[in-house]
């Protein structure tokens, strides 16, 4: 952690002025965190708050009421693989820089940035990211840091500038959400755990099935999580969709039927005082289930493509999306 250290200090810390090394060490810490993958964000600010912003526009008439499915299909707003980009530091990662500049701060026993400064900070993460964190949530934390986990613009692990010690585990969620949906919800998920989990998003589509949906592949890679079962857990919680994780096939294949039921017996799928966040979430779980059950090699018949095409726009309806 100590390469590329700021030659300023260096000499400051060569003539006696030994307390620098604290500021070097964070300095250190501060280059190290800014390469890893697990404290960046998955989108720059600026193209994220410009998805958010703009409109879905769907033509009603591009399509006949009788090609629901195809409608679907192709104006599904899909996320795009592509190369590594990350946008900036998470909050996440921020705090830990605040924190430990307080600590910092405190073993050299000099004001190194006033109160005035950190409220400013704080209230700036606020406004820009909707993330409240309050000043004494903020301690004098000296982070310990065993290694940097860093990628390459192809999306593969950077095998020769990582140093993180920790296991790797690549967790891939199904979401039937669009692109601009997903990322709200992302962002909500953010907001309330003040935690964030980089992913690489892509698609998946069947043309001839006409299904498709969007897909997130997380990067997990921490001191506590040493299996992949554990890692999809920590990930499905962070999502809220505690609900799911460690069902049976057949219990997902149980809550498909009841719901197609609901829908031919024209019953509401959720009842009246259902959260939004949680028919949010089972409109995107059920989804992805009934699509992986009706993935077969044959065509489906006309009648059977209708009725999931009358489900999946009820499910749409229904859940009401986070702004």
């Amino acid at each position: 952690m100590m390469n590329d250290e700021d030659k300023m200090l260096t000499q400051l810390i060569s003539e006696g002025y030994t307390d620098y090394a604290y500021l070097q060490t964070w300095k250190s810490f501060l280059r190290s965190i800014r390469n890893d993958i697990r404290y960046r964000n998955v989108m720059n600010r600026r193209n994220l708050q410009t998805l958010l912003r703009n409109e879905n526009k769907r033509d009603s008439d591009l399509f006949s009421i009788h090609n629901h499915a195809e409608y679907d299909y192709i104006m599904f707003d899909r996320t795009e693989k592509g190369d590594y980009a990350p946008g900036g530091l998470t909050v996440e990662g921020r705090k830990m820089l605040l924190e430990y500049l307080l600590f910092t701060q405190q073993e050299m026993n000099t004001i190194l940035i006033s109160e005035e400064e950190i409220e400013a900070i704080l209230q700036a993460w606020y406004e820009t990211d909707g993330i409240r964190v309050y000043r004494d949530e903020l301690e004098p934390v000296h982070h310990a840091y065993l290694g940097e986990l860093v990628f390459k613009p192809d999306c593969t692990i950077n095998e020769e500038k990582t140093t993180s010690p920790f296991p790797v585990f690549f967790v891939e969620i199904d979401i039937h959400l669009g692109k601009q949906e997903l990322f709200r919800w992302i962002k909500e998920r953010q907001r309330i755990t003040h935690q964030s989990f980089f992913f690489f998003p892509s698609n998946y589509s069947n043309e001839v099935a006409k299904l498709t949906w969007n897909k997130l592949t997380f990067v997990v890679s921490r001191v506590d999580i040493t299996e992949a079962r554990d890692a999809e857990r920590i990930v499905r919680h962070w999502l809220g969709m505690d609900m799911y994780h460690g069902k049976r096939k057949e219990q997902h294949k149980q809550m498909l039927i009841q719901l197609l039921i609901q829908s031919m017996k024209d019953e509401h799928l959720f009842k009246e005082d259902e959260q939004a966040s949680t028919k949010l979430l089972y409109a995107a779980e059920f989804t992805n289930r009934l699509s992986r059950l009706i993935e077969i090699e044959e065509m489906l018949s006309e009648e059977t493509n209708h009725l999931f095409a009358k489900v999946l726009k009820e499910l749409g309806n229904e859940a009401f999306l986070i702004d």
